[in-house]
């Protein structure tokens, strides 16, 4: 049979000019009375990435009325490519004679090792290195596809006395006699499609689309339904392939002339930038230059292609995630780089059972034994130090160090490990893979992206194991850990499935579709066109002689396979793959090139000299990829309300703690997840809180201990010390019953322990809190940080033993009850208290209709210490205190006034949320009333050393004596918290700012606030109110850049935004901070009551 070949005009959609020519065929089926049951038998071959794209067009051409008339009834089309022609169309006809089982590379590489080992005339002349055995192998897989055999490359060595091809004969000899006839060797397909087309290519119709290039077992397939079945050939709008000519028996094996370069009937430009990367900017502004001119366009009608893609890569990866631009690209990494993979070629490492520092760390870096060693990434990092730090040998075997146990557990596993991959001599391959398969499943764990390694490598196991299973493993352990690495290696890792509307980022090699907009990179005069060098065992003299020697025995096909390895062929290719990559622009053509690359200067290519003079003015499309600075808009549009609902709001997955009683379970099925600090910085500035917790926007962290860092640094040193000091103490009592308190050396001690960067292997420390502690110990500077961190926190210890040392003469004690005190849900926690206002709905909006909303608030209170009295220890006789701790001095109320006692701006804006929240949520959950609340500065002011007394109902205020009064004046009978009376020396905090009491007193004097309990309740509703009032307006989209600057004892907005950009915002609008003026606290009682008398049903909200 005959190759029909279509040639479509410039400009026209080739793949339906190939539909139009399949229904024409179909409708010669008819004419010419073939059976009902040829009808269904047109097959478009298309490569594997180009499936998708022409499924699509067939389906959509299927519909259209100028198609859909004439398609004859009965006929269908199937889209395939090679591999799924195996597994759909062939299959299992014959009972399966066409399939046979496939061998691997490192299966080949075994058995090529396994010849040479039997063989020592060929191993003296081959080697037994693996890059030689790998060499060798890859040249008998190709001449295998090429169709070559044994024989003729005997033949040719005897003919010419060529050694090299006297060995590669021999061995390829060697692998047809034991593999060649049973199983189908990598990338020879031709072997079942050839065998089948034979049988049953009659009255079959094949057409290729979109093959620029074939390989051999490509070639062979091509070559064999030209001779079976009706093949039709659709080539592009530029040269006709190689492989056409030699189709057609028109090629006698050499090309001397390339192909031309053609036109592109695109809008063509060519732009010249400075390097690569301003290439890659370029290319991320003109997509969405585009797509805003053409919103009819997708991303998926857009392509960026480069002749050598690797160097741009990784660059187009992180510009076009960062502007926002979805791509399709393929994976840069292979399974070689996976920590699964690596553990496993550690463990075959002889360095490892020598107990070297790097192949030791390499395996416990991995992860896969963390669960059977105990260890996490802090330990293995202390571990490191030390191995680095001191000599291996010494820290293997010492037993005073931290973790000598731990370092004893590694070297039992690396002692059993030995003993199974390093099998002994007599061990086959079958009992060593054996050996290794169970020492993984005992020992080794699941680690993310495991899977697909661990199946691959267990697929070369069980290959292995078929092929040479009987034979010694000895033979093949000089090669083994390669070869599997090798394997490897050849997988992608990356599975990410092929988006239709993301940018395509392909080599220029790879088959291509029409495209709208069409981007070149690197066409440049070292960059385009590739220069090809020789490659494989064969030089480019073999192969011609070879070539020569299967054209004179009439084999003109292996002839011109064994020729597409040469430079010269592969030269060819370069054109034609260019002129590929024009041809598919429809629309528009932009080619750049680098002005400097490797710091050397570059010219334009060749391929694009004729459209130079054409180059287009970029200033418009550069300017646009500067990263601009933000306009703000005077005019104020409030956020979707739906956008809003489903911005903050989640399916509400816990209905037993946090819903009305009785309330129907289907009415709110979303909840609002509202914590303290989140609504804190909505009254900072609700844009910011869009930006924060709606859009997820967060700055970047800096490698440097800023505030914050300190912060988190003082907090969870507190929280372990103070909590590991309740653990051991907490059946503790002395002969009254009462339970101890810390004393000052007790808290340095463990702030001492807890503050170590090294506190031994997998102990707490405070990187595992934030890994960015890290930087305390980068640098002599950052230690001495370090120390005074310490040091402070050392300080506040003595100080706090001070005032219980007050109250304990006064007979009253302050002990700490517990710390992190969770309410509600936490970073995905639960605690086991539960939020204070429970009940709480919202209004959203979805669908067009108002739905409600579960709101739910959540904390974490830094410390609660419980304050009681020494003669009775009942539950009514005791209070609590709540604690937040403060890096430094903070204020509740602002500056005490003579005329107002102090400002109120922080409570009554919204500013200061976290203190009346916790409160009340202690209180609702301990059942014990609150005695106070403080901040509690870590760094407190050095001027501040009043003493102050605690009155009757908690009141601090100046006193006298030096606290040593009793706890209650005279005797009574009333012995609830109310009547608490307490005199003590508090030193070093600046208590009359940082809190407040709650009780009733007549003594006046100047010291720190008191609230009587109504007014406690009241400002705490007031405060709840506060928080309900800013998740609703955030559901109904009232999000504006509103950022708070207050004139009087605030907090600036500028200074304490985590945005600096948008706070930079005031230069471009000076209208845009809401100015607060000051408030007192009279005022906000007045307001809290005033909450509390408009409030429906008694309720503060």
């Amino acid at each position: 049979m005959s190759v029909m070949v279509i040639r479509p005009e410039r400009g026209c959609d080739d793949i339906h000019a190939l539909i139009d020519h399949v229904l024409s065929d179909g409708a010669g089926c008819t004419e010419a009375d073939f059976p009902d049951s040829c009808r269904g038998r047109f097959v478009i071959l298309t490569p594997a990435s180009l499936r998708a794209y022409v499924e699509k067009q067939v389906l959509q051409s299927m519909v259209r009325p100028e198609f859909r008339e004439r398609l004859e009834p009965g006929m269908n089309v199937g889209v395939h490519s090679l591999a799924s022609m195996m597994s759909s169309i062939i299959g299992n006809q014959d009972y399966g004679r066409y399939i046979r089982p496939s061998i691997s590379m490192m299966s080949l590489r075994n058995y090529v090792a396994k010849c040479l080992n039997d063989n020592e005339s060929l191993r003296n002349q081959v080697g037994d290195s693996f890059e030689a055995i790998d060499q060798f192998t890859k040249q008998i897989v190709e001449l295998h596809n090429d169709g070559v055999s044994a024989e003729e490359v005997l033949a040719l060595a005897a003919h010419q006395s060529n050694a090299r091809l006297s060995v590669l004969g021999s061995l390829l000899q060697l692998v047809e006699q034991r593999l060649g006839k049973r199983y189908t060797f990598p990338g020879a397909a031709h072997e079942t499609i050839c065998a089948w087309a034979q049988r049953h290519g009659s009255n079959r119709w094949f057409y290729l689309y979109g093959f620029a290039h074939l390989n051999a077992s490509e070639m062979r397939i091509v070559h064999t339904l030209a001779q079976y079945v009706h093949l039709t050939v659709m080539v592009g709008a530029g040269s006709d392939p190689d492989y056409l000519e030699a189709l057609q028996r028109r090629d006698d094996g050499n090309r001397n002339t390339l192909s031309s370069i053609f036109a592109s009937s695109a809008s063509t430009s060519v732009c010249a930038m400075p390097d690569t990367t301003a290439e890659v900017r370029y290319a991320a502004a003109s997509i969405k230059k585009f797509i805003a001119d053409n919103p009819e366009i997708s991303y998926g009608d857009v392509l960026v292609t480069s002749r050598d893609l690797g160097s741009y890569q990784a660059q187009i990866a992180s510009e076009f995630t960062y502007q926002g631009i979805p791509i399709n690209i393929a994976a840069s990494s292979t399974m070689l780089d996976h920590p699964f993979a690596d553990a496993i070629l550690g463990l075959l490492d002889s360095a490892t059972y020598e107990l070297q520092p790097q192949s030791i760390l390499r395996i416990l870096r991995s992860g896969i034994f963390s669960r059977y060693l105990n260890l996490t990434p802090t330990a293995i990092d202390d571990i490191e130090n030390q191995l680095n730090s001191n000599n291996p040998a010494t820290v293997w075997i010492d037993t005073d160090i931290p973790f000598a146990a731990h370092l004893q557990k590694i070297r039992s596993l690396i002692q059993q490990a030995a003993d199974v991959f390093r099998p002994r001599p007599s061990a086959t391959v079958r009992e060593a893979l054996g050996g290794m398969v169970g020492f993984l499943t005992e020992y080794a764990q699941t680690i993310e992206g495991s899977a697909p390694v661990w199946t691959v490598i267990m697929n070369a196991f069980d290959d292995m194991v078929q092929q040479l299973g009987n034979d010694y493993f000895a033979e093949y352990v000089g090669i083994f850990a390669r070869n599997l690495a090798s394997t490897l290696a050849a997988q992608s890792i990356d599975s990410r499935p092929v988006s239709a509307s993301a940018v395509d980022v392909l080599p220029m090699s790879s088959p291509l579709h029409p495209y709208r907009y069409v981007i070149v990179l690197g066409c440049s005069e070292s960059q385009l066109p590739a220069i090809p060098h020789e490659t494989g065992l064969l030089d480019d003299g073999e192969r011609l002689d070879l070539s020569q020697f299967l054209t004179s025995q009439g084999k003109t096909l292996e002839a011109w396979n064994v020729l597409s390895g040469t430079v010269e062929r592969r030269s060819g290719q370069e054109p034609l793959w260019f002129n590929g990559v024009v041809a598919s622009a429809t629309q528009q053509l932009s080619m750049t090139y680098p002005k400097s690359l490797r710091n050397a200067a570059q010219a334009c290519s060749p391929y694009i000299s004729q459209w130079e003079t054409g180059t287009s003015d970029t200033s418009e499309i550069i300017g646009a990829s500067k990263r601009a600075v933000p306009t703000v808009e005077t005019e104020y549009r409030p956020l979707d309300r739906e956008l809003a609902y489903r911005l903050f709001t989640r399916p509400d997955y816990v209905h037993r703690v946090y819903r009305t009683h009785g309330a129907d379970p289907s009415i709110s099925t979303r909840v609002f997840n509202a914590s303290v600090s989140a609504i804190e910085t909505y009254y900072r500035n609700p844009y910011e809180y869009f930006l924060k917790y709606g859009l997820k926007v967060n700055v970047a962290n800096a490698f440097a201990f800023d505030a914050a860092l300190e912060g988190t640094f003082y907090h969870a040193v507190l929280e372990h010390a103070v909590n590991a000091w309740i653990e051991r103490h907490k059946n503790e009592r002395d002969l009254n019953g009462l339970p101890p308190q810390p004393t000052a050396p007790d808290m340095q001690e463990l702030i001492a322990d807890y503050s170590r960067l090294d506190r031994g292997c997998n102990q707490w420390t405070v990187l595992n809190e934030d890994p960015r502690m890290e930087v305390l110990r980068s640098s002599n500077r950052m230690r001495m940080i370090h120390r005074q961190l310490v040091d402070t926190l050392m300080d506040f210890a003595v100080d706090a033993a001070a005032q219980r040392e007050a109250l304990s003469s006064a007979q009253t004690m302050l002990t700490p009850t517990c710390v992190e005190q969770v309410f509600g849900n936490v970073g995905g926690t639960t605690g086991a208290w539960q939020s204070p206002y429970s009940g709480e709905q919202l209004i959203g909006r979805a669908r067009d209709k108002e739905i409600p909303v579960a709101l739910r608030i959540n904390g974490k209170v830094d410390r609660i210490d419980t304050v009681i009295r020494d003669t009775n220890i009942s539950r009514e006789s005791a209070g609590i205190v709540v604690l937040d701790y403060k890096s430094s001095a903070r204020t509740l109320f602002g500056k005490p006034s003579r005329n107002d006692g102090g400002r109120a701006s922080n409570v009554y804006y919204g500013h200061e949320l976290q203190l009346f929240t916790y409160a009340s949520a202690a209180q609702h959950n301990s059942g014990m009333p609150v005695a106070g609340m403080f901040f509690l500065p870590i760094k407190p002011s050095a001027t501040i050393r009043e003493r102050i007394a605690l009155n009757n109902q908690y009141n601090m205020l100046p006193s006298a004596d030096d606290g040593s009064t009793s706890l209650f004046d005279e005797p009574s009978d009333d012995s609830s918290a109310q009547n608490m009376r307490i005199r003590n020396v508090w030193r070093g905090f600046d208590m009359p700012n940082s809190g407040v009491l709650i009780g009733e007193s007549d003594e006046t004097g100047i010291g720190i606030e008191q609230l009587s309990a109504e007014e406690f309740r009241g400002i705490a509703d007031y405060v709840h109110g506060k928080i309900v009032g800013a998740c609703q307006n955030i559901l109904d989209g009232k999000l504006p850049v509103r950022p708070y600057r207050s004139l009087v004892d605030g907090r600036d907005g500028l200074a304490y935004s985590d945005v600096a950009d948008i706070m930079a915002w005031d230069v471009l609008n000076s209208n845009i901070f809401e100015v607060e003026t000051a408030v007192t606290l009279l005022e906000l009682k007045e307001a809290a009551l005033h909450m509390n008398n408009t409030s429906e049903g008694g309720k503060a909200w």
